[in-house]
């Protein structure tokens, strides 16, 4: 499995090099407001907690390439989001994450195919 995955990271890293800079430009600005967009939904959609720590841990990473973002909740000093999204034995699930990524996923889809279309047509000329 592991060597699978070596495999299919170096086919990308390939890949990757391939995109001409104006294009990643373009698809990277894509990135980033989409990533704010799901942040802020699971935001809105979090549980308002005694603290807000919650609501605080949650951010915009950058993904393991210059064209991945992550979106994360929680951290070292907020450990329990995956226990909120989905519960306990003893506490309801208070979805959050989920359901914002769910809600915005065919916009950010959008918003990141157009932006590749409109960077490789420019790039064509």
């Amino acid at each position: 499995m592991s060597s699978n995955k070596a495999a299919l990271d170096a086919i990308r890293r390939d890949l990757l090099k391939t995109i001409p800079a104006q294009v990643k430009a373009e698809v990277a600005k894509a990135l980033d407001k989409a990533a704010d967009e799901m942040a802020s939904g699971a935001k809105a959609l979090a549980p308002e907690g005694e603290t807000g720590d919650l609501e605080t841990s949650i951010r915009v990473e950058a993904g393991p390439d210059e064209l991945s973002r992550t979106v994360v909740a929680g951290g070292a000093a907020v450990d329990y989001p995956t226990f909120v999204e989905f519960g306990t034995p003893t506490a309801d699930a208070e979805p959050f994450f989920w359901p914002a990524f769910r809600l915005l996923r065919k916009r950010r889809e959008g918003q990141i195919h157009r932006a590749m279309n409109r960077a490789l047509k420019d790039f064509a000329g």
